[in-house]
């Protein structure tokens, strides 16, 4: 009886994972944005420092890296991460921040997402954007840190909200 059980109450398990499976995702697609193509190439944006002392107005948004957040009647904390295959001229650093609802651009963690390296890299960022009630969408900008020329470079990329 007991082994009978057993097979009974794994095949229940598997079918309810299976099931569930078909229709989950671990985000919801309103709050994940990702721009890729593998290796082909046509995926790739780059943005170029304008020199002069850094400002906000030197970002510019990264192409497809928006998300939508619903908080409904609650106020609470949202994390983003974004992550891009991404290179930096020599003496220069990419830096990221963020748009809420189409307002200014703020950093929600830290700003510098590249350094120069000899190759690209795949590049990270961590921040948590604390959002009022109701839905808010947010988009990601990015700008060169160096002097006027510098490029940097962004392949493949993502952005999620949790």
């Amino acid at each position: 009886m007991k082994s009978i059980l057993n097979v009974t109450t794994q095949t229940l398990v598997g079918a309810a994972l299976i099931a569930g499976s078909i229709n989950a995702f671990a985000i919801p697609g309103a709050q994940r944005a990702c721009s890729v193509d593998g290796t082909g190439g046509a995926n790739v944006i780059s943005t170029t420092a304008g020199g002069g002392i850094p400002a906000l107005g030197d970002f510019a948004p990264i192409a497809g890296m928006s998300v939508t957040v619903n908080n409904g009647t609650s106020a609470r904390n949202v994390v983003l991460q974004f992550s891009a295959d991404a290179g930096v001229d020599d003496l220069a650093e990419i830096r990221l921040g963020y748009s809420v609802d189409g307002g200014p651009i703020k950093f929600y963690g830290p700003q510098n997402l590249a350094n120069h390296t000899q190759y690209w890299e795949n590049r990270n960022n961590t921040s948590v954007a604390s959002l009022p009630p109701g839905t808010h969408t947010i988009k990601a900008y990015w700008r060169v840190s160096g002097s006027a020329g510098k490029t940097a470079i962004m392949d493949d990329r993502c952005l999620t909200a949790e």
